[in-house]
This record gives C-alpha cells, sequence and structure tokens, in this order.
C-alpha cells in the first residue's frame, strides 16, 4: 500500500469517528460475500450479511448486496435508528458497496 492510501484512508476514519452524533454504517467485502453492520458507541446495533438463508447465491453480485441493505435498513429501522453515518472503509463507492447503500436509504437516512 502506498504511502499516500493509507494517508488518505486514516485522514476519512477520522472524519467518519469523529461525528459521534450518529451511528455508523460499516460494509466488509469479501469476493463470495457481503456484510453490513451499524455501529453505535462501539457497540452493534443491527447487523446483516449475504450468509443467511434468504440470499442463497447471491451474495457475489450487485442485486444480493442490494437486498442485504434493504434488510440492514429494516433492522436498523426496528431497532430506532432513524439516521446513521456510511463508512464504506477502504472500499471505492461502486458496485456493490454502493448498492448497500442504496437498500439502507430505503428506510434509514444516510
Amino acid at each position: 500500500m502506498r504511502k499516500y492510501d493509507k494517508l488518505n484512508r486514516i485522514r476519512y476514519n477520522m472524519k467518519s469517528k469523529n461525528s459521534n452524533n450518529y451511528p455508523r454504517c460499516t460494509v466488509y467485502r469479501s469476493v463470495n460475500n457481503i456484510y453490513a453492520s451499524i455501529v453505535m458507541n462501539g457497540k452493534i446495533v443491527a447487523y446483516a450479511n449475504s450468509l443467511e438463508s434468504d440470499f442463497k447465491g447471491k451474495g457475489y453480485n450487485q442485486e444480493g448486496a442490494y437486498l442485504v441493505g434493504k434488510l440492514l435498513g429494516e433492522r436498523a429501522k426496528n431497532a430506532g435508528i432513524i439516521q446513521c453515518i456510511f463508512d464504506r472503509g477502504q472500499y471505492q463507492y461502486t458496485g456493490r458497496i454502493e448498492k448497500v447503500a442504496e437498500g439502507i436509504r430505503e428506510n434509514i437516512k444516510i
């Protein structure tokens, strides 16, 4: 990893962590699956991933990512969360990461 990329990631993480007023939606993308969770004060409030029984064979594409985001948004809404900050981490905001955010936006404000 280049030094410039590492500094950008640190800068981005500091911006998202300094806004303690809202919970943070974190995303992890593997080759075959996608995982998303909403974290508030270091504790997981809502969690969804493509390994659940609803997503058999859909976890690796954009459709599966959209469904994971939609499920996470519903679970967050049931937990009483109306707004959160989307933390994309080291991933670019394209493809499956973008579809997760779109799915979450159907139920809560990002």
